[in-house]
Parts: C-alpha cells; structure tokens; sequence
C-alpha cells in the first residue's frame, strides 16, 4: 500500500507509475527477437562530442593524479584539480564551448530517453550477464556487480541503449566488458540520477547523466561521462574518451599488375596495421593478394579501401638449336613461339635466328603482361679435319697399291665401303675417302689410280752357236731400264 504525504506527490508518483507502464506496454509490443540490431538510434552529441567528461551545472574537482584523454569541462561551477590531474585534450570552464555543449548534451539525453524500450530487465547488472544489442529498460535505480558482458554478435555498428530510471552505481572492481566486435561508442547509458563508480572498476560507455557524477578511487572509464546537472567528482582515475575510427586512404605508386621479382609500393597508412601486419606508412609488396590497412580505437575498427596486387610469372626463356658446328656450317638457334616480343644480341626480333660464326648468343623474351626473361648460349665453331690420302697411285698391270688417309680420326668411309683409315687396290679409278673427326666435322678427299701396261719383252739374236764363236742378244731399245741374267744393263 502506498502512503502518500500531500497531493503533490501522489500526482508526481501516479505520473511516474503510468510512464513505467505505459513503457513496459510498448516494450512488451515492439519486442521481437533478443537479437535485436539498433545501429540507427546513436544520439548526435553535437559540440559535446569531444568531452570526456562534462557537466553543464556543476562543480568539477579531481584529487591525485587522474590522466584524461579528451576535454574536461563544467558551463556552470568551481573547477580543480587539474593539475595534479593530467588532460590529453583541453579544458573549458564556463566559455563559449561549453555553452554550447550544455544544449547539445540535453539533447542527446532526451533523445535516449524517448527511444521505444526493447526489453524490460532487473535492476541488478553483471555477475557474468551476457546481453545482446537492445534498447534495454530499467525502471529504479540500479547496482552493478562483476561482470556484464555486451555481446554484439559479430556486429560492429549494433547498438546497446540503456534507460535507467534512477541512479547507478558499480561495485569495486566491478567490469563492463565488450565482446565480439562490440563498439564502445554504440554503448550509451541515459541515467536519470547520480553515477557513482566503484573502486578499482573499469566502466565502457558514454554516459549521459541526470545527476552528480563520482569515479571511486582508481575506477576507469573507457568512453565519456556526461551530466544535464550535478558535480562531477575524480579520484586518480583513468579516463579515456572513446573516438570512431577513421579508414585510411591507400594508393599505389604505379601499376599494380607486376612481374615476378618486382615490387610495387602501398602508402597511405595514418596510424593503422597493414594487412601484412607493418606499421608503416609505406610498404613495398611483390606478392599476390588483396593489400588493405585496419585502423583501430577504443570504438571499433575500419578498414581502408582495398588494393588487389597481382604478381605475373616470367616467361620461360630457353634456346634451342646445335650449339656445335663445323666451319662453314650455320645453325638455328630458336626460343617457343608466342611471346610477345623477342629481342636477339644480333638485332634479330623473330622467335630464330641462323648464325654460323662462333660466339655467345642471348634473346630476351616478353610476355603478354610485359614480363621479361632473358637466356643465352654459346656457340661453337669446331674446325674441319684435313683430308689427304698417301700412297703409289700410278701401278702396273696386275699389281696393287695401298691408299691411306692419316690416322686417329673418329671414322672413315672410302668409296669403295671401306670404313679403315687404309684400302688395298689393284684396279684403275677414282678413290675417295670420307674422314670425320670427334667434334663430327668432316672433310672429302679423292685420288686417281692409273694402272700402266706391262712392257712387250722379246730377245732377237743367233740362239744356237759353236764352240768358241759368240753371238748378240738384244731386246727393243727404248726401255727405261734392262737387266740380263749375267747383270748386263743394256738392252744388248
């Protein structure tokens, strides 16, 4: 049973009353799935958006050595503190910045608290509680105790609202975790009273507050805390203001379709890992694959446009052909056909050439995609064998003579089939022979052999005499030479 002490209040109660009803009735319409994706409910935090810390009537006091990244402020109320607290970011009391924040940060708290709930839950948070993106209502004050774990389930732009109808305090170490890709800066807590942050803990999210603000000594927040009206108290805190991502613009220093062996440069990293894992503002790649840089805050991560490098193989180059050849001889040197441009030491411009002089003989080859490789060999030119056959060529009738070309060479063919470096012949003609050495260069030499008929030899004279007379025995004159029986050399 409700008691109350004067009409006013009980008006104020009964307002109260219908507006949780009224909310809890819409949420309980609207609420589809758990899994429920809030992305375009973010407030616009106007000039407030560079707070850390903010309130728009209030004193503003620090003790020990709180370290603040972003601006710290109050439009309305005393400030100190700072130092010995340390400021990564400006400080404004009471000028034209902070008046026009204050506005801004009554906007955003309004428009978090007209947002249709999506789920009605206790007034207790954390000891391990996993939620999902939601608009999330609480219709007291509330405590939060351990553990809460916001689960964005693989999306970074969800969104987790919480509209809490009372005052919020966390125990000491106590923790609100983001997991699987949860954003800090989709996280906001439309509180309608005091904060108060224990010990030691470590609060995630931006705060938009209908009351007094207090971190507890040691407590850590990663986003911002901002008050409609009340005294923001620090005690050796840590607080660092949660800022969107901003993708970085990648370019290439020129084609990005390169040969095997080449390198092409990436630059355009402002403060973000490569997808190579540098740091760098440049990087040169000879790999294929899709060059992209991630850049990252305490909000999430975005990812610079992609470059895709493509690293084209070289052609194959290698020549063919005889790379020994004999004086006088030429031979084709050929690389495959269907490249795109062939380009030979001697000028030449066709997948072959023919050369006959001894030397190193290079092409380089391009392909399609302009890639190049180059390939060479040498060419040698062995000399000739000298070819000369020795022996009688001018015989008489019914003898023979031996024909011989020199000795050691690799093989010989006569013209009579003989395959010996020596042939024995007794008949008139024409005798070649065939001489190869080892390099197999040959040579061709012939002689003429002339047979001679024997000469007519008859002896004229008295062949039958007496005793004691002598008579004379002769042959033709005109031999070239005679020799009797008895050792005459005459013809007589």
């Amino acid at each position: 049973m409700l008691t109350y002490l004067d009409n006013s209040k009980s008006n104020l109660r009964k307002l109260t009353l219908m507006k949780q009803s009224l909310r809890i009735y819409i949420c309980a319409a609207v609420f589809l799935s758990t899994f429920f994706h809030v992305s375009a409910q973010i407030p616009d935090l106007g000039d407030a958006e560079n707070f850390a810390v903010f309130t728009s009537a209030g004193a503003f006091e620090n003790s020990l050595t709180t370290v603040v990244v972003g601006d710290i402020g109050t439009n309305v109320g005393s400030f100190s503190g700072f130092p010995p607290g340390i400021v990564i970011g400006d400080i404004h009391v009471a000028d034209p910045v902070t008046a026009s924040a204050a506005p801004d940060v009554d906007l955003a708290y309004a428009y978090l608290d007209g947002l249709t709930c999506g789920s009605v839950i206790g007034t207790t948070l954390g000891n391990g509680q996993i939620l999902n993106p939601n608009i999330y209502c609480i219709g007291a004050a509330s405590t939060l105790n351990g553990d809460l774990i916001l689960d964005a389930q693989g999306d970074p732009d969800a969104v987790f609202v919480f509209q809490i109808d009372g005052a919020l305090s966390t125990t000491v170490l106590s923790n609100v975790v983001l997991a699987n890709s949860a954003s800090l800066c989709n996280v906001f807590w439309q509180i309608n009273g005091a904060v108060s942050l224990g010990e030691g803990s470590t609060f995630r999210g931006n705060i938009l507050a209908n009351g007094a603000m207090s971190l507890l000594e040691g407590a850590t927040l990663i986003g911002r805390a901002l008050s409609r009206e009340g005294a923001v108290d620090l005690h050796n805190n840590i607080i660092n203001i949660g800022v969107e991502p901003i993708a970085s613009i990648i370019v290439a220093n020129g084609s990005v379709n390169i040969c095997e062996g080449d390198s092409i440069l990436l630059t355009g990293n402002v403060e973000g890992i490569w997808s190579n894992g540098s740091i760098a503002e440049s990087i040169y790649v000879n790999m294929s694959g899709g060059y992209f840089v991630t850049n990252s805050t305490n909000c999430g991560s975005a990812i610079s446009n992609i470059i895709n490098v493509v690293v084209n193989p070289l052609p194959v180059c290698t020549i063919s052909g005889e790379f020994q050849i004999c004086d006088g001889e030429t031979t084709e040197l050929c690389v495959a056909l269907g490249f795109a441009s062939y380009l030979w030491s001697n000028g030449a411009t066709t997948n072959c050439i023919s050369v006959g002089l001894a030397g190193t003989y290079s092409v380089v080859v391009q392909n399609a995609e302009g890639c190049e490789s180059a390939c060479s060999v040498d060419v040698v030119v062995n000399d000739n064998p000298t070819c000369l056959i020795a022996g009688d060529i001018s015989i008489c009738l019914g003898q023979s003579t031996q024909l011989c070309a020199a000795p050691g060479f690799a093989s010989y063919i006569w013209s009579n089939g003989a395959s010996t470096n020596c042939i024995s012949v007794g008949s008139a003609g024409t005798y070649s022979v065939v001489v190869q050495n080892t390099e197999g260069c040959e040579s061709a030499c012939s002689v003429d052999v002339v047979v001679n008929d024997n000469p007519s030899c008859l002896i004229t004279g008295d062949i039958s005499i007496c005793l004691g007379q002598s008579t004379q025995l002769c042959v033709a004159p005109g031999f070239a030479s005679y020799i009797w029986s008895n050792g005459a050399s005459t013809n007589c």
